[in-house]
């Protein structure tokens, strides 16, 4: 299943391990959980900013132009759906492999 964006994406983007995204998100890359705010609030990566999937389109002006993105979902799906909204838009931006689950199994931190 594809998402509306795959269709206009004009670069790829990368996936990378929970660990590689912790280590950039402690030396300053913004991470957006994009999922939804029950789901956000169970606990999500901390420090993470909180932009739905769903509102992404209207938000995008939140998001830093100057440097990558880390995206976390629940498996991956919704942050995969993000990325290449983004890339399309022409930022750039990395989903995190396992989403929150693989976060929380590695052990890093966790915010309710």
């Amino acid at each position: 299943m594809s998402s509306p964006y795959s269709k206009i994406v004009k670069k790829k983007f990368d996936s990378i391990s929970a660990e590689a995204a912790y280590e950039q998100q402690r030396n300053g890359v913004l991470m957006v959980d994009v999922r939804d705010d029950q789901e956000f609030m169970e606990g999500h990566a901390r420090g993470a900013h909180h932009i739905p999937v769903h509102e992404l389109p209207h938000r995008l002006h939140e998001l830093p132009t100057d440097q990558p993105v880390l995206l976390m979902s629940d498996q991956n799906a919704r942050a995969r759906a993000a990325a290449e909204l983004l890339a399309a838009s022409g930022l750039v931006a990395s989903t995190v492999e396992g989403g929150i689950r693989e976060w929380r199994a590695k052990g890093h931190p966790i915010e309710m």
